[in-house]
């Protein structure tokens, strides 16, 4: 029968699939489809095969100019091996066993055209098969539109001799930097809790990251503290320090007769931040996230020019009909809060100084209901202001996010500058980003990617080798970062010997 998964991925050229399989073994000979790479004008199987007593894989390939089949590798039963199939182009298929290049198969048809559909499970129509008693494990399936080898292994995967790999069952890593419960080796689908990264400057941005591996959940405290003393549990909604040099995250961007743009060397931290000009009108980037109650968190400067002579917008929060709910602005150097109750809408000027061209950590909370609503505004910490059994619930419940720079003055137009935002149901204490390290996520970044692998640049590969560390090293992934963001930096050879390792965590953490 036909007992398959698929998975539709349109690519224009290069593609890489990658599964992990062990065979058991059976009575019956068969061959049966691994894996299928569907293109417009070709398709490629890669086959187990039992004949006699001989495991292997194998391969069918076809188009409309012809079609070739032919051996790859003998194999062991009860054995899990990795299995990977990339095209640079048109011209060949490279198929690798264990990160090792077994096979290069050429298609007749130059013109493949795009990549349409993977599909992992047993024989499809046109190849020979009696596999009514075939049985193999399939794993650990990655896509990629490059190839994808080491830098996808499991974090835990462990050499079994020199012909497969083993993969361990269930292990549980833990400490003050991550508490991860891994299943064959990678994420469970269900949570991820995690420490926040001390040195890691961007950690909203480390989450998103870490979604791609069914991240729920976020633990929020710091290094030094056991991930089971942490009781509080944020859902980020919504988060971007704009490292991606654009404004793709949000939903509307208005211009009006303003400027808005991502720059560099003008953010809190990282590399990027959100700049917008006023120009005599309101520019605006706003992002639809419905929660009740809402709270946002931005951190936020003027721009030299500012004048305290006009009241200018910062920040506001709408409900989905339009209606302004709870927005911080400034009057005369000090934050003015606006908030509304029912069809009333007031501004209430606080005694909370603004630093003029420095940043500043703002958070708006606000909870829509009828007699129990409430809105509360804090600066670097420091309550600004709190209005409590407000009737707030006429106009809806909070569902539009809105950074805006107002201009309204004709002898001067006002800029702001935006970093570090984040959205969430509960105050966001403990993610509250830091004082700005010596170095930035960026370069924390390429550290431990020229330590380990030159090619290695994201996230997930350097959390992976975290975990790796310490489950051979015996000690915290924090020790390591301490380590690693010292003065003296972990060299190739000290990561081979962890004896030196762990004496030098001990002498420069």
């Amino acid at each position: 029968n036909k007992v398959y998964v698929e998975k539709f991925v349109s690519l224009e050229k290069h593609v890489s699939a990658r599964v992990f399989v062990k065979v058991l073994p059976t009575s019956n000979d068969y061959n049966a489809s691994l894996l299928g790479l569907y293109f417009q004008n070709g398709k490629l199987f890669i086959i187990v095969r039992r004949s006699g007593y001989t495991y292997s894989f194998s391969y069918h390939y076809k188009d409309e100019y012809g079609s070739s089949t032919g051996p790859i590798k003998d194999i062991n039963v009860n054995t899990w091996y990795q299995v990977e199939v990339w095209t640079e182009d048109a011209t060949n298929f490279k198929v690798f066993i264990n990160n090792k290049q077994e096979k290069t198969i050429n298609p007749f048809n130059r013109c493949l055209g795009n990549f349409e559909k993977f599909r992992a499970g047993s024989a499809p129509t046109g190849i020979p098969s009696s596999s009514w008693n075939y049985k193999y494990l399939i794993d650990c399936i990655a896509l990629a539109d490059n190839y994808i080898g080491k830098l996808a292994d499991p974090p835990c995967l462990e050499k079994s001799g020199k012909e497969g790999l083993k993969l361990p069952s269930s292990p549980q890593f833990s400490g003050p930097f991550i508490n991860l419960v891994l299943k064959q080796g990678f994420f469970t689908d269900s949570s991820l809790v995690i420490a926040p990264l001390q040195y890691c400057l961007d950690f909203l941005t480390f989450y998103e990251e870490l979604r791609t591996f069914g991240v729920k959940k976020v633990l929020l405290g710091q290094i030094g503290t056991s991930v089971e003393s942490q009781d509080k549990i944020f859902p980020i909604l919504f988060s971007t320090s704009f490292e991606t040099g654009d404004l793709s995250r949000f939903d509307k961007i208005n211009f009006a007769n303003g400027t808005i743009e991502v720059i560099p060397n003008a953010s809190y931290q990282g590399n990027y931040g959100l700049k917008i000009y006023a120009g005599y009108s309101t520019p605006y980037v706003r992002k639809k996230i419905k929660s009740n109650p809402l709270w946002l968190r931005v951190y936020f400067r003027h721009g030299s020019s500012y004048s305290w002579d006009e009241t200018f917008h910062w920040i506001n929060i709408y409900s989905e009909s339009g209606k302004s709910l709870l927005g911080i602005r400034h009057k005369v150097s000090k934050i003015s809060v606006g908030w509304r109750d029912g069809a009333f809408w007031d501004l209430v000027n606080t005694n909370v100084s603004i630093p003029l061209s420095s940043w500043m950590k703002l958070e708006l909370g606000i909870k829509v209901g009828s007699g129990d609503g409430w809105i509360e505004v804090w600066k670097d910490d420091q309550l600004v202001y709190r209005k409590t059994k407000l009737n707030n619930a006429s106009y809806g419940e909070p569902a539009l996010i809105s950074l805006e720079v107002a201009g309204k003055s004709g002898d001067f137009d006002p800029t702001g500058f935006y970093d570090c935002v984040a959205v969430s149901n509960e105050r966001i204490i403990n993610a509250g980003i830091p004082a700005p390290p010596e170095r930035t996520s960026s370069e924390f970044i390429h550290l431990l990617g020229e330590i380990v692998n030159p090619k290695w640049r994201t996230y997930k590969e350097i959390l992976q080798f975290l975990v790796c560390l310490e489950k051979r090293l015996k000690i915290h992934p924090s020790e390591i970062l301490q380590l690693v963001l010292s003065p003296r930096l972990i060299s190739r050879k000290i990561l081979l010997e962890p004896n030196i390792l762990i004496r030098e965590v001990k002498e420069n953490a």
